[in-house]
């Protein structure tokens, strides 16, 4: 997939959740939608300018199988947890399905994701390194 497709869209979405946030009785999520979006238009925008015109999508599967930094390994939560309210990388079953995003370790055994609660949280890993400036 070409990453100026990628950002077109993502320029496209941001400007929804925008709008969307704008509403006066509007969700706190969409403004933490907006900022998860900008973050990864930016990594997306430093990756063009690197020259890169591709990218694959990495799946847990894969991960099993690369030589990744020590920082973007999955940890199982039967392992270790992240402390807790601090934003991580989750992967959760989501209609079947290992489905990745951020969220956070919330109370007790609940998980929150894009404001929804849940338990179905199967690994982690810290967030990446935003990109350098400059």
């Amino acid at each position: 997939m070409k990453i100026e497709e990628v950002i077109k869209q993502l320029e496209s979405i941001l400007d929804h959740v925008c709008s969307m946030a704008a509403s006066p009785d509007a969700d706190d999520i969409w403004r933490k939608d907006i900022d998860a979006l900008k973050f990864a238009l930016t990594a997306l925008r430093s990756m063009v300018e690197a020259g890169k015109k591709n990218f694959r999508v990495i799946t847990q599967a894969d991960n099993k199988d690369m030589d990744a930094p020590a920082n973007s390994v999955w940890i199982s939560v039967k392992d270790q947890l992240p402390e807790r309210f601090k934003p991580v990388l989750i992967c959760r079953e989501k209609n079947g399905k290992p489905y990745v995003e951020q969220g956070y370790k919330d109370v007790c055994e609940w998980w929150k994701a894009y404001g929804t609660r849940t338990k179905q949280v199967t690994h982690w890993m810290p967030l990446p390194e935003p990109p350098e400036e400059g």
